[in-house]
């Protein structure tokens, strides 16, 4: 498979993530259907992580994600579970001139009520605003206050914080 054609934004990151002395990614896993959004896992730093590369969309603000999986006995999409021991999601946003990461640790997908819980149902997608990204209504705003302390800028720094947020 070549990843730098089906998968340049991940291959974006994987290629920063060594120029910045960082260790290679371990255990790669591509998830072929939903390759229009980069879907891949992997380790890092033993950390279990799920990439996604967010899409913008014509009519709104902001980029939208997928982040289900297929349930493997029904063939039905459902959402992550917390029992899927993801550490984090690592969700890949652009525009024409900015790039950046949304870097939500497990916790805060528990907390944002997007991975299932016994108390949550999940959800399969969810919009993302960048910091450069015009929040256009209320639901907007609360959603990029709550994103924006986890958002990485892509810049010659971004890669530290990056490192120091999965040690």
């Amino acid at each position: 498979m070549n990843t730098t054609t089906l998968y340049p934004n991940f291959e974006f990151f994987r290629s920063c993530i060594l120029e910045h002395g960082g260790p290679d990614l371990e255990e790669i896993a591509f998830d072929s259907e939903s390759k229009a959004y980069e879907a891949c896992e992997f380790l890092l730093n033993k950390r279990r992580i799920r990439f996604r590369a967010a899409k913008t969309t014509p009519k709104k603000s902001g980029q939208f994600v997928t982040i289900w999986k297929r349930n493997p006995e029904s063939g039905v999409t459902m959402p992550w579970e917390k029992s899927d021991a993801i550490d984090f999601a690592l969700l890949f946003c652009a525009d024409a001139h900015k790039k950046g990461f949304l870097l939500l640790p497990e916790s805060v997908l528990e907390k944002q009520g997007l991975i299932a819980t016994a108390q949550n149902k999940g959800k399969r997608g969810f919009r993302i605003y960048a910091p450069w990204d015009i929040a256009t209504n209320a639901q907007a705003k609360k959603t990029k206050a709550w994103q924006l302390p986890f958002f990485i800028e892509c810049t010659a720094n971004s890669f530290t914080t990056l490192f120091d947020h999965l040690k």
